[in-house]
């Protein structure tokens, strides 16, 4: 029994991916200063937004992850939800809401 060879010039594309995370906290979160989170991505890239939360007291506020493209539409994502990006560029990343809110995207 053979294994698979790796061929000179090939590209092993789960040794090329890369993983990480975009995060942003906005709205005066609990000991943390508001950040807005941004990082390169390229085309076809899995964005999938992995954590929301809302510091509420009330438990009546939801949030959703913002991603925005220079020059492109916005793109609303609620937790657990993913896109492929659809351009290569700079990915901002914002949370809804008008509570202290914190959201974050992981990238492969």
């Amino acid at each position: 029994m053979h294994s698979p060879e790796f061929v000179l010039g090939q590209d092993d594309s789960k040794a090329s991916q890369r993983t990480f995370r975009i995060e942003t906290r906005q709205g005066n979160n609990p000991g943390y200063p508001d950040v807005t989170g941004h990082g390169p991505v390229s085309k076809g890239d899995s964005l999938r937004c992995v954590l929301v939360g809302v510091y509420d007291e009330t438990h009546s506020s939801s949030t959703s992850c913002v991603l925005r493209f220079a020059k492109h539409e916005d793109y609303t994502l609620a937790g657990g939800q993913s896109l492929q990006s659809p351009v290569k560029g700079e990915l901002y990343l914002e949370c809804s809401g008008d509570k202290p809110r914190r959201c974050i995207v992981q990238v492969n």
